[in-house]
């Protein structure tokens, strides 16, 4: 048989007294018949223990006489956790002020006022109640939908910050580009300096020593046509240096709005990307 263990509350109505309460601890019952002396029929004995367990905390009462509903309430044990107690009118009396035999119309109407208020009252809870889990079950559902649409957008603003990085990430390798063809024409145009004012010196020596210069004025000339060929490719490259520092500018500013624009807590870069990252 498969009994609850937990504590029991049984109300015993007597004959005389009023009505009072008791645990009924189904462990201890279980306890006093796991005896080897105990007769097989288990259900008898453990009407026995609980007639003697309400005998102790009810001496005045005959628990004895109803031995066929307690009997009864011993078989129906595994569905009593669905019963706030269990009411057991016995024979005897027990000690304590008596209940009212007679109710007057009054006390009824009072009664019945009470019955109303609190059905009114349970009503008005059961409507607050269903109100304010519509109101949660919507608010629930507007969340999950705010929050689905932030996951897409930072999906969206995580690729183009991807993408922008790529545009950053080439820029800045096209700068570098630049920056080392500059430094080589700077080089270049110091080094057609250098030449030119050796020229120079030399057509000066040579001028002091004879007169005939044709052919170092010559070279002079080739090496003007040079620098001047040079200063050109410096002002092209210049030119695309400033084109370059415009774009990145634009990307950057661009990157910047996106940021601005995310959610709250932006997607961390991933470990592969290279470039300049704006965090």
């Amino acid at each position: 048989m498969n009994l609850t263990l937990e504590p029991i509350k049984l109300y015993i109505d007597p004959d005389n007294g009023p009505i009072t309460s008791m645990d009924l601890n189904m462990l201890n019952v279980e306890l006093s018949i796991i005896q080897p002396a105990t007769n097989a029929n288990r259900d008898n004995a453990r009407v026995e223990a609980v007639i003697a367990l309400i005998k102790e905390k009810f001496p005045n009462v005959q628990p004895e006489a109803c031995r066929q509903q307690l009997r009864l309430l011993i078989s129906r044990l595994v569905h009593v956790s669905i019963y706030d107690g269990i009411v057991l009118h016995l024979p005897g009396s027990i000690d304590g002020p008596p209940l009212p035999q007679n109710y007057t119309q009054a006390d009824i109407d009072k009664l019945k006022n009470e019955i109303t208020n609190l059905t009114t009252e349970l009503e008005s809870a059961r409507q607050t109640h269903t109100e304010q889990s519509t109101k949660a079950q919507i608010e629930s559902k507007a969340l999950r939908t705010e929050n689905d649409g932030l996951r897409a957008a930072g999906r969206v603003w995580q690729a183009e910050k991807k993408s922008l990085n790529g545009e950053l990430t080439k820029i800045e390798d096209e700068k570098y580009a630049v920056e080392k063809k500059l430094s080589e024409c700077h080089k270049q145009k110091t080094d057609l300096n250098e030449q030119i004012a050796g020229m120079q010196e030399t057509i000066e020596k040579e001028r002091r020593e004879r007169p005939g210069i044709v052919n170092l004025q010559r070279d002079i000339t080739t090496l003007r046509n040079e620098l001047r060929e040079a200063k050109e490719v410096e002002k092209q490259l210049s030119a695309a240096y400033s084109k370059l520092e415009q774009e990145n500018k634009e990307l950057r500013e661009k990157l910047r709005r996106c940021i601005e624009d995310a959610p709250n807590t932006p997607p961390t870069k991933s470990d592969g990307a290279k470039g300049p990252w704006l965090d």
